[in-house]
């Protein structure tokens, strides 16, 4: 037996070069059969013996993709079939991140990717080389994703590259290292520029170019046409690149590429070929825009220098330059002066150098990175299989050398400590801190405060707090204008603050101060705007005459949780039969109510009233106030010092309020008093008046008695009285018999005579329990009668009697009084005698604390017999005060929030559709009818303010507008109308489309004010019909909108519109312009070239003054339509394009309609996408030369050669002729299908177009016959007026399938055309004749009879029409 080793080699087996890997070359599903039956981790470790078998083949459904997938990333995976992966990914309808690394695409032919919902998108396929392919190698990548907002591509190119409908692009990554295998440096160079012309709407680019084939024969050739493609929304640059001069110059390129470039920052490689020379020359964005540069990795070459010098000239606005030192850099010390001494244009630059610590990379913001990270030791890592997984961080790198730190020339910028500037540190607060901050400022000077910084600006817009007073707007109103004038005019200002503010946030808190007259409804329409933004805080101080009624949506706002209402005098308040929904807070001053069942059932009625004021009121012929709350929790009335209303004199006080803890009374005392469940009450404060001169001592008793019997559960009392004779009552033994058991704090405020002394000992033995008590010793301030008699009183008390209390015990005394304070202390004898009771009574004292009164003579002698005062408590501390000013009787009230809840409503069926679709069905409808649709149905009351359409139109407004009113007070009311819509709608929903028709005047700002409104409300359809006399021009807020897609303007008569000079609309899609008037053919090309998603353009009725070319270039046109051939022009002001060269350069043009006056001449170029054409053409001069016709023609025609689909009509015979002529049509419509003509009587013409359409398939030719032809038209069949001769025509032999005639009448040349079609039209399959109006119903036998017989040349169908 032969006896094998236990480590066996293996010899390997050699093959030859013509052996090959057969099991690898087998097709897919054969191999998979072959290791079905090994287990998946054996099939796994077979991924070490073949590089093609490293990756896992991925068989994806054909069926479609994930439902609710959101991300999705693809690692060392092999996908064999491009078209399940193009289903695979549109199938997935939430997808929004797809990340694809080190992807192998076998046989695609197309990579598609194709996507509503995709956001972000990785492709990197760097890395991926050799035996394997480059990822895309035969490939081309289409991307189309509408919502795609970040794109990332890294790897050589692809053989071609889409980019279709990513509008919503802003955020480009593209690391390009090399060339593709496959890919020659002459096709990259129109790859690139295609590439970035579908990048052009971008915001932020970052590009890696690290080969220098890329820079010097691709990308620098590429970004020389400047002309050809723009970024002007590029705001942030970022580039890894050499420091060559090709890279250089490159990077100049794209600079004037960018013309609103605003931050730069480059990465540097280590290596220098050429010297570079920075051009002198200004470069927009250095001029206006780039506020700051970053270069990293500079070692302090000559190109680095250059550049670094090159910047400093050349950017005006440059604020920040940082330049972050290589790692291995040995003289910066040298280097630093050098820059500091280039010349600088900007006087604010600051120029910071900075020393890493750590590594730093360049990556796509992604977690991908590009390039070597390196470190001091070398390599961070070297396998690019696993770079997808790992997260980097990048350094702050904010170190300064000591050598940085330089003095001398005081124009040198000040280089900052560890990079920590002394910013505005206000302005970096967070928004909400900083409105709190400013809350308590009047809204007119947050407004100003907008002049303090550029961060300001706009900071009143999202401010949530406004304050709005009459009497702050303006220093010295009164010595400008009269009160009326000033009214006018702070509601102007409150209108455009509504107007203007971001009414997607808020308010916080509304406060308000101004008049209120009746037969202005102003403030109504101010509360409904704030209730619409969900107002929590509503303050109305108003100076009123009349009676103020609550609004329904102040009682139906489901936001308000505090109001307060205030009036200059006694006003009435009108309130609602029901109460607020979601009030928690009540506070009326100065408010009178003429009925208390109302006030009743409005207190009752808001079920979360939890604090409730009731301040200075009037209860007008009131038998009871009755307050019953189940939620309430504070009560405060306050009716003390008021001279009109005697408080509750004559009124008797009934409260039912289980949850009040805190009862505030202040005023005359009411006559009897009806406290019921207060069982939660913890706090309580009374003071009480007397509203006569001279009380009756018994009321006053009684009165005292009734209400601390109604308080006796709380916990907290405080208690003062202005007339002496409340107290008597409780000096008497046994007169108040009840007992306040949980009260644990007592705050008294007495005289110093007996009966006030007794009544103090009365109420500590009413409580056991009481554990702090505090004693004013203080005259309250009354009525000056009163105040005088009580004085005198007390001074005759105290001259004779002396109070002296016996000795005994007291409950709380022995066990749980613990704190005294005294306030006021003067020293006289009844203190001192109260002083000495409290220390040797309490035999739990711990703390006494008195305080001196104002003006006290010698407190040093009367402080020694206190000391000897006889103590009960060992633990007792004595402290005696200075006199403090503040005397702390009056509380604050706390608020606390609820829980919102919503009521719903069942409704009929059409209500219960979704509001989109209501909103579509409407959306037609003038919105003064939507607002009157309110009154249909309760469920269509606030319709119209949700409605995104909106169609306001002066005319429609009213019925009989002037029938009433002036033509100047229908303008104002208008206005009113307009700004009450804009302010009442609900903010939070987007506009869809705004419709306006409105006079527009020189000094009136207003239409500017409501373009403003709608356009921070996302307008997407801007619709604006104008009676004006005077230019209109472009707000900047109309041009920047980014949600504006189709604006049309309009005017009654050609009026001037000042196109802007900075640019044009971003996002739109579709640009109308009816009768305007432009003045400057310059202004209209540049204006029309940077409106880059510009799809339609129409021109109707314009006038263009002095215009030597209409130039219409654009790179997105689809559809261009000038019109000029309308009825009433003919001989005015407006001659179309008579004297006015037309040059049309739109590569993406699909349809183009001319109609007027033909142009002298015609530059029609790059119309290769062209396909629908419309054409009807007009001379200025009744009798116009035939050869300028035929020139014009000419001209025209061979610039709409390629059109598929062509419809002409001429208005000028003049131009008929030349088509008539055997060469009359010098050009060949080879890709047109479809032609319809309107036609007179001549026919030659409609021969030679066939002639020079050898592909068409349909023909449509109207007859356009007039009404005296077709009356006196009489038929002759023996006679022919013209004839045609046979002859074979390209399209009717082998391409014309259906012919249409409309309008025929039956005349001789319509029958030869006839006779001509079916007799050569050897593949026509349909013919329609649709008879004319003028057609007599006995012929149409003899005529139909007729044209059957005619000879055919195929099967055609005949069909005969009746007219409509």
């Amino acid at each position: 037996m032969a006896i094998i080793p236990e480590n066996p080699k293996i010899p390997r087996i050699t093959y030859s070069e013509e052996d090959n890997d057969r099991i690898s070359n087998l097709p897919i599903p054969i191999l998979h059969h072959i290791l079905s039956s090994l287990d998946t981790l054996d099939v796994i470790r077979l991924s070490a013996v073949s590089r093609q078998w490293r990756h896992t083949v991925v068989k994806l459904p054909p069926y479609g993709g994930f439902r609710r997938l959101k991300y999705l990333f693809l690692l060392n995976v092999e996908l064999p079939n491009y078209i399940y992966f193009r289903i695979f990914i549109s199938s997935c309808p939430f997808l929004e991140n797809l990340n694809l690394h080190a992807i192998k695409f076998r046989d695609f032919k197309t990579l598609e990717i194709s996507s509503t919902s995709l956001k972000k998108l990785v492709i990197d396929n760097n890395g991926i080389s050799g035996a394997n392919g480059d990822g895309l190698k035969n490939c081309e990548l289409r991307i189309a994703c509408p919502s795609l907002l970040s794109f990332s591509f890294i790897g050589p190119l692809p053989r071609d590259f889409t980019l279709q409908d990513v509008k919503s692009l802003w955020n480009v990554f593209f690391g390009i290292e090399c060339l593709a295998q496959h890919v020659t440096v002459e096709e990259c160079h129109p790859l690139i520029c295609k590439i970035f012309k579908g990048l052009c709407n971008i915001k932020v680019l970052k590009l890696s170019v690290h080969h220098w084939e890329l820079c010097l024969h691709i990308l620098y050739p590429a970004l020389a046409q400047v002309q050809c493609f723009s970024f002007y929304n590029l705001k942030f640059l970022k580039l890894r690149m050499r420091m060559d001069d090709w890279s250089m110059k490159l990077m100049v390129n794209l600079l004037k590429c960018s013309p609103n470039l605003e931050a730069l920052t480059i990465y540097f490689d280590r290596c220098e070929f050429s010297k570079w020379e920075a051009p002198d020359q200004a470069i927009p964005c250095l001029t206006y825009h780039v506020k700051v540069v970053e270069l990293f990795e500079v070692n302090g070459r000559q190109n680095e220098l250059e550049l670094v010098r090159f910047l400093l000239k050349h950017g005006q606005v440059l604020q920040k330059m940082s330049i972050n030192w290589a790692i291995d850099i040995k003289d910066a010390e040298e280097i630093i002066p050098e820059i500091m001494n280039f010349p600088k244009t900007s006087s604010e630059v600051a120029v910071k150098f900075l020393v890493p610590k750590f590594q730093f990379e360049f990556s796509d913001g992604n977690g991908i990175v590009v390039g070597p990270i390196l470190t001091r030791s070398g390599p961070l890592y070297n396998s690019s299989r696993h770079y997808a997984t790992l997260s980097f961080v990048v350094c702050n790198l904010r170190t300064e050398p000591e050598s940085a730190k330089m003095d001398g020339n005081p124009k040198i910028p000040r280089m900052m400590d560890n990079g920590n500037e002394a910013g505005d540190r206000f302005s970096s607060l967070p928004d909400p801190i900083i409105h709190q901050i400013l809350s308590s400022l009047e809204t007119v000077d947050v407004m100003r405060l907008s002049a303090v910084s550029r961060k300001w600006r706009y900071l009143w817009i999202s401010m949530p707090y406004l304050n709005l007073d009459i009497n702050t707007v303006w220093s010295d109103p009164l010595s400008k204008w009269s009160i009326h004038t000033i009214i006018d005019k702070f509601k102007d200002f409150v209108n455009w603050i509504l107007l203007t503010q971001d009414r997607s946030i808020d308010i916080k808190r509304f406060r308000l101060f101004c008049h209120n007259f009746s037969d202005d409804t102003t403030l109504y329409r101010w509360l409904n705007v704030v209730a619409r933004r969900n107002v929590q805080e509503l303050e109305l101080n108003i100076i009123s005459h009349t009676p103020f009624e609550l609004p329904r949506c102040l009682v139906n706002c489901a936001s308000l949780v505090s109001l307060r209402l205030c009036f200059d005098s006694s006003c009435i308040l009108k309130l609602p039969t029901c109460g607020l929904s979601r009030l928690k807070s009540l506070d009326l001053l100065r408010v009178e109510f003429n009925d208390f069942s109302l006030l009743e059932n409005f207190i009752s009625n808001s079920p979360f009233l939890e604090d409730l004021i009731m301040e200075a009121c009037v209860f007008r012929e009131f038998e009871i106030l009755e307050v019953s709350s189940a939620s309430l929790k504070n009560l405060c009335v306050h009716n003390g010092g008021i001279h009109d209303c005697d408080g509750l004199h004559n009124i008797e006080l009934q409260l039912s309020c289980p949850n009040l803890t805190s009862f505030s009374f202040i005023g005359p005392s009411a006559p009897d008093y009806s406290f019921e469940e207060l069982h939660s009450l913890k706090n309580v404060f009374v003071h009480l008046e007397s509203k006569s001169e001279i009380p009756n001592y018994q009321e006053c008793s009684y009165e005292m008695c009734k209400i601390l019997e109604g308080v006796c559960k709380t916990e907290v009392l405080k208690l003062s009285v202005g007339n002496l004779p409340f107290l008597d009552g409780l000096s008497v033994p046994k007169s108040f018999t009840g007992a306040f058991l949980n009260l644990k704090s007592l705050t008294i405020l007495v005289g110093m005579d007996e009966r006030h002394m007794q009544a103090l000992i009365t109420l500590l033995i009413c409580s056991p329990n009481l554990e702090a008590l505090k004693i004013y010793f203080e005259w309250v301030i009354s009525a000056p009668k009163i105040l005088s008699l009580v004085r005198h009183i007390f001074t005759c008390v105290c001259d004779v009697d002396v109070w002296e209390i016996l000795d005994k015990d007291i409950s709380c005394l022995t066990y749980y009084l613990k704190i005294v304070e005294l306030f006021e202390v003067e020293g006289n004898q009844n203190e001192l005698e109260l002083l000495r009771f409290l220390l040797n009574k309490g035999h739990v004292l711990q703390k006494m604390s008195i305080n001196w009164v104002r003006g006290i003579n010698d407190p040093g002698e009367i402080i020694p017999k206190i000391m000897r005062f006889p103590r009960s408590s060992s633990d007792v501390e004595l402290t005696f005060f200075e006199p403090n000013a503040v005397n702390p009787i009056r509380e604050s009230m706390k608020m606390v929030d609820i829980v919102e809840n919503q009521k719903l409503e069942d409704g009929d069926r059409f209500s219960n559709l979704p509001d989109s679709i209501i909103h579509q069905i409407f959306s037609s409808f003038e919105t003064i009818d939507l607002i009157r649709l309110s009154a249909v149905s309760r469920n269509w009351r606030y319709l119209w303010i949700s409605m995104p359409y909106l169609n306001l139109d002066i005319n429609t407004v009213w019925s009989r507008p002037l029938a009433n009113r002036s033509f100047h007070t229908l303008i104002e009311k208008f206005k009113d109308f307009v700004n009450w819509v804009l302010m009442s709608q609900d903010s939070s929903v987007d506009i869809q489309r705004f419709r306006l028709f409105c006079y527009h005047f020189a000094q009136d700002n207003t239409l500017y004010r409501w373009i403003n409104v709608v356009t921070r409300r996302n307008v997407q359809d801007f619709d604006l019909n104008l009676v004006s006399d005077v230019p209109f021009e472009l707000p900047r807020c109309l041009i920047t909108c980014e949600s504006l897609t189709s604006f049309k303007l309009c005017f009654d008569t050609p009026r001037v519109v000042k196109l802007p000079t900075f640019g044009g609309f971003r996002r739109l899609k579709t640009l109308d312009f009816l009768r305007v008037e432009f003045s400057d053919f310059i202004l209209l090309r540049e204006f029309v070239s940077n409106c880059p998603l510009l799809d339609k353009l129409i021109l109707e009725a314009c006038i263009f003054r002095d215009f030597e070319i209409l130039d219409i270039c654009s790179t997105n046109l689809k559809i261009l339509t000038i019109h000029n051939n309308i009825e009433g022009n003919r001989g005015e002001e407006c001659d179309g394009l008579h004297n006015c060269e037309l040059k049309v350069d739109c590569p993406n043009l699909v349809a183009f309609n001319f109609l007027g006056p033909s142009a002298p001449d015609y530059s029609l170029e790059n119309l290769n996408c062209l396909k629908e054409v419309y054409l009807h053409l007009d001379s200025k001069e009744n009798f116009p030369d035939v050869d300028v016709c035929v020139y014009e023609l000419g001209k025209i025609f061979r610039g709409v050669c390629n059109t598929e689909v062509l419809k002409l009509s001429f208005d000028c015979m003049e131009f008929v002729y030349p088509l008539a002529l055997p060469n009359g049509l010098s050009v060949s419509f080879c890709n047109l299908k479809s032609l319809l003509l309107f036609v007179v009587i001549e026919a030659d013409h409609i021969i030679t177009l066939l002639n020079g359409s050898p592909n068409l398939e349909s023909l449509e030719i109207f007859y356009e016959w007039y009404e005296e032809e077709e009356e006196d038209y009489e038929y002759d069949e023996d006679y022919y007026f013209w004839q045609i001769r046979d002859r074979a025509i390209p399209c009717l032999t082998y391409h014309l399938k259906k012919v249409e005639l409309i309008n025929v009448l039956g005349r001789r040349t319509e029958l030869e055309l006839v006779r001509f079609l079916l007799k050569n039209g050897h593949v026509l399959q349909k013919m329609i004749i649709s008879w004319g109006s003028g057609f007599k119903n006995p012929r149409e036998d003899v005529l139909m009879s007729r044209v059957m017989t005619l000879p055919t040349s195929s099967n055609v169908e005949l069909t005969f029409e009746q007219p409509d």
